[in-house]
C-alpha cells in the first residue's frame, strides 16, 4: 500500500471557515468560538491519519470534509462541558453564557456536522452517518448522565471520558477508515484503536488544562489518577497499533501518539 501524508491543518481550518463563517443564527457566535477555541486540530487529523494509513490515493475534500466534521463534534463536546460546568458550579470558572443560547449552538453544531458530512457525496455514506450519529447519541447521553447533584466516584469519571473523548477519537478512526474504503482491518479494531487514542490525548490536556477554564471534559478527578489514566490508554492506543496488520501504514499514526507521550515527559520534568 503506498503512504500518503495525512490532512493539513489549514484545510481542516478553512472548511470550517467555509461551513460556519457566513451563519447569523443564534448561538453561531458561541459556536464558532467552541470550534475554533482548541489550539489544534489534532482529532480532525486524526481522520487524515487514518485514511492515510489505508487508502491508495490522496485524501481528496471528502476526507476533508470529515475531519472537520469531528472537530464540529468536538465543538460540541466543549459546548456542552461548558453548560455542565457553568450548572454545576463545582469548580471556580468564569462563564457566563445564557444557558439557552449555549443549548443553541449545540444544537447548531449537530446540524451542521451531518450537512458537513454528507456535503460530498460518497459510497461509504451510510456507514459514515451511522458513525456520527451514535457517537453524538453516546457523548449526549453522558452528559446527562452527569446531572447529578452527588460527586461522582473515579470510576464514573473515566466512563464519562470513554463516553466522551473515546467517542470521539472512535469517530475519527471510524470515518478515516471507511473513506479509505478499506475493510481489510475490523471496523471494531479501528474503533478501539481510535478510542484509545482520543481518551489518551484529551486526558493528557486535561492534564494541564488551566482549571478555571472549560477543557473538553471537566470531571473532578485526582491529577495522578488522570495521569495514570492518560498512560494506560496510550499503552492500548501502541497495542492496538500493534496488531493492525502489516498492510497498514502505521507511520501515519504512531505521531499521534509520541505527540503525547513527548508532553507527557515534558510535564514531569
Amino acid at each position: 500500500m503506498t503512504a500518503h501524508g495525512p490532512v493539513d491543518r489549514t484545510d481542516i481550518d478553512a472548511e470550517l471557515v467555509r461551513v460556519l463563517g457566513d451563519a447569523d443564527t443564534r448561538g453561531v457566535d458561541v459556536a464558532r468560538e467552541a470550534v475554533e477555541e482548541p489550539a489544534d486540530r489534532w482529532y480532525g487529523q486524526v481522520v487524515g491519519a487514518t485514511y492515510a494509513a489505508l487508502a491508495d490515493s490522496p485524501a481528496d475534500d471528502t476526507v476533508v470534509a470529515a475531519a472537520a466534521t469531528v472537530e464540529l463534534l468536538r465543538g460540541y463536546i466543549r459546548i456542552r462541558s461548558q453548560l455542565l460546568t457553568q450548572l454545576s458550579d463545582e469548580r471556580p470558572h468564569s462563564l457566563t453564557a445564557d444557558p439557552e443560547i449555549v443549548l443553541l449552538a449545540g444544537d447548531y453544531l449537530y446540524t451542521t456536522a451531518f450537512s458537513t458530512l454528507g456535503s460530498n457525496p460518497h459510497p461509504r455514506c451510510g456507514e459514515n452517518v451511522a458513525a456520527l450519529s451514535s457517537a453524538f447519541e453516546t457523548i449526549t447521553d453522558a452528559f446527562s448522565r452527569s446531572t447529578s447533584d452527588t460527586a461522582p466516584s473515579d470510576d464514573q469519571v473515566l466512563a464519562f471520558l470513554d463516553r466522551t473523548l473515546g467517542s470521539l477519537g472512535a469517530t475519527a478512526t471510524r470515518l478515516g477508515a471507511s473513506l479509505a474504503a478499506d475493510d481489510s482491518v475490523p471496523r471494531a479494531d479501528v474503533a478501539t484503536l481510535g478510542r484509545a487514542l482520543g481518551t489518551a490525548h484529551g486526558a493528557q490536556r486535561l492534564r494541564t488544562a488551566d482549571p478555571g477554564s472549560a477543557a473538553v471534559v471537566s470531571p473532578a478527578m485526582d491529577e495522578s489518577a488522570l495521569r495514570e489514566y492518560a498512560e494506560t490508554q496510550r499503552e492500548k492506543a501502541m497495542d492496538a497499533l500493534d496488531a493492525l496488520p502489516g498492510s497498514v501504514g502505521v507511520a501515519t499514526l504512531h505521531p499521534l501518539v509520541a505527540e503525547d507521550t513527548a508532553r507527557t515527559d515534558e510535564d514531569d520534568r
